[in-house]
């Protein structure tokens, strides 16, 4: 989120640079003729800087395979964490900004109401005739109030339906022709919603209160607006330009020395050296004095406003990357690749865990506990190659990034597939950088089949202690408490391709679940075989968070042995007093053979037996198991197993 509002900031600041840049130019064209065509180009930046997010336009559809994310890492103590600081610049850029917003955002906000406070008391006047007679020239219908107030200098317009203008304390001592022109002047911020405009400006200037471009822009809109509605006052009115401007002067003059004026209002008011700008305007005017625009004033404003949709217009979703994100080897995202439907998609030679195993976690990154997500795309052609790599989504940290692009480009990939034909695709693969602490709050149950047995071996993890070191419980299920075992189902294919996850039962927790599915794709399996021969196969496994007794597993691996069934423990429940006691002396074993199968039992349930109740068909389950050695490749021996028990003591 925060990334992507820097990202949204940047990008739209540099687009309203770029729109600035071709606009400054084009409004100087008619400097001393036609401010209404200045105006409207100017209006357009502040448009398109209220409308920052680029707007994605249909394009060729090119397939683009996303991919499950790979998460990397190493397991690490807490203690041994470094004290560098994980705050990214981005987190600090946004930190900035949103003071920056509240800063002006409060300052605005106590600036109107101060206003509005000093308003209450101003005295309401009753429009002369000629006020009344300018409305209708200009179709102005809706009431519009009068006041006079000695806390503002020069007059002002507010309000978009309730309209008032407040007049200075020495309005009544001026001149009938001075009080026309001034009134025209603000009844033309009316007739043309000048306010909706100013509203837009005080949000922009707001949002990007960090850009020199946004003030220029609101300096020139100001300024344009003016000037716009100096010539309908004069035309009006029937002022004579050379009396307006000095009328000007007067207000540039007669200044009573500092006060706050209002930001949401339209007025006469200015800076010197804009009333001077004006002042200059007025006495050099050339051209129709109705501002009406030409021909090439129309043209000239479709085509700035159509550079504007163009620059907030991109053909994909994602942003364009820099020269700095491509790698060197391989072929381009651009070279003569044919990208093609698919379906099957592309996956990596060996299952996640080749991708994992080739990420090199950066050891500065690692040391000052830096961590991200950085989202690679590429193209994989229909010979399995990957070409260069660009970053869709930085993780913050160039050496992540790097090291990312790294491990996508050293992979080798089984290529994407299409009517059974090999083609090129585009994906795109996040991979996680999360260094993760060593706890006892995760675990993982063995495998089992899912429907009939039709293999001679069952597919396996290469590594059984790889997906519990992928497991990575989400901290804000951890912190609300949220555990269980996700039994998950899924079948390993003849390449060793884990695909399908679904859960079977298990707490419905989105994070839970996204980070068992995470855990699996992220490991490396071998898949069933049948006569020699690798076949795909179904299966289920259970992924458990929180405590042993939270999760409700509580098989054991014990010496190297893990049972090819999930098991439980075996209730028993004792009664009568010193059940406690009792319950010490209750207790089970099994004796597995060299060929991982059941053979005896050994137990004892104290001198009480009568008193004592060990739920038999649980453990008729652990008796008729059938277990492997850890890893595979060793040698089972026999040994006896401890079965753990689930006391349930009445006294």
């Amino acid at each position: 989120m925060i990334d992507q509002l820097i990202s949204i900031l940047i990008q739209s600041s540099w687009q309203i640079l770029g729109l600035s840049l071709i606009v400054w130019p084009l409004s100087r064209l008619s400097k001393r003729a036609y401010p209404k065509f200045a105006y409207i180009l100017w209006v357009v930046i502040l448009i398109k800087a209220l409308i920052p997010i680029n707007i994605a336009i249909p394009t060729q559809q090119i397939p683009v395979v996303v991919l499950s994310p790979v998460i990397t890492g190493q397991f690490i103590q807490e203690t041994s964490m470094s004290s560098g600081s994980s705050i990214s610049l981005n987190i600090i850029l946004a930190a900035l900004w949103g003071l920056g917003v509240l800063f002006l955002g409060m300052r605005l906000f106590l600036s109107e109401s101060t206003h509005r406070k000093r308003m209450r008391r101003a005295e309401k006047l009753s429009p002369e005739p000629w006020f009344e007679d300018m409305k209708a020239d200009l179709g102005l219908r809706r009431p519009i109030h009068l006041y006079m107030s000695e806390n503002i200098q020069s007059p002002l317009m507010q309000g978009l339906w309730n309209v008032r203008i407040y007049l200075p304390q020495e309005y009544p001592s001026w001149a009938l022709e001075e009080k026309q022109s001034l009134l025209a002047h603000e009844l033309t911020h009316v007739q043309r919603l000048d306010i909706l405009v100013i509203y837009l400006q005080a949000i922009v200037r707001t949002l990007y209160f960090f850009h020199p471009i946004i003030w220029l822009v609101n300096d020139q809109i100001d300024l344009e607006r003016e000037k716009i509605c100096d010539d309908e006052a004069i035309e009006i009115s029937r002022t004579d330009r050379g009396a307006y401007g000095e009328q000007l002067f007067k207000q540039l003059s007669s200044e009573r020395g500092e006060r706050p004026v209002p930001v949401l209002a339209g007025g006469f008011f200015m800076s010197d050296s804009s009333l001077i700008k004006r002042f200059r305007y007025i006495k050099e005017k050339r051209g129709n004095m109705t501002n009406k625009l030409r021909p090439y004033h129309l043209v000239l404003i479709t085509v700035v406003a159509s550079v504007a949709i163009i620059i907030a217009c991109s053909s994909e979703n994602q942003p364009m990357p820099t020269d700095s994100q491509y790698m060197e080897k391989g072929p381009a995202l651009n070279d003569n690749v044919i990208i093609q439907a698919y379906d099957v998609p592309p996956s990596p030679v060996g299952g996640y865990a080749v991708v994992q195993e080739n990420v090199v976690y950066p050891e500065l990154a690692k040391e000052s506990g830096v961590g991200g997500t950085t989202i690679v795309q590429v193209v994989i052609d229909k010979e399995g190659v990957s070409g260069n790599a660009i970053v869709l989504k930085s993780a913050g940290d160039a050496s992540l990034d790097a090291a990312a692009i790294e491990a996508v480009q050293k992979t080798i990939w089984n290529p994407a597939q299409n009517e059974g034909q090999p083609v090129s695709v585009r994906i795109t693969m996040p991979i996680v950088f999360r260094l993760k602490t060593g706890d006892n709050e995760k675990s993982v149950s063995t495998v089992k089949p899912v429907g009939s047995q039709t293999w001679d071996e069952s597919p396996r993890p290469a590594d059984w202690k790889a997906i519990s070191q992928n497991i990575i419980y989400p901290e804000q299920a951890k912190r609300d408490g949220i555990t269980g075992t996700l039994t998950m189902q899924f079948t390993i294919d003849e390449k060793g391709n884990l695909l399908d996850p679904t859960v079977r039962s298990g707490p419905e927790n989105a994070a839970l679940i996204e980070a068992a599915i995470f855990a699996l794709k992220s490991t490396a399996w071998i898949p069933a075989s049948k006569a020699g021969e690798p076949i795909s196969a179904s299966m289920e496994m259970g992924i458990g968070f929180g405590t042993e007794d939270e999760q409700n597993k509580t098989q054991k691996v014990a010496d190297g042995v893990r049972p090819l069934d999930r098991l439980e423990s075996v209730p028993v429940t004792i009664k009568g007093p010193n059940a406690a006691e009792k319950a010490k002396d209750v207790s089970y074993k099994i004796y597995i053979n060299s060929s991982g199968d059941f053979e005896a039992i050994s137990g004892t349930i104290g001198s009480s037996g009568e008193d004592v109740k060990v739920d038999e068909e649980a453990l008729d389950r652990w008796m008729k198991s059938k277990w492997e050695a850890i890893p595979r490749g060793d040698k089972l021996e026999g040994r006896w197993i401890d079965v753990p028990l689930k006391f349930t003591l009445i006294d």
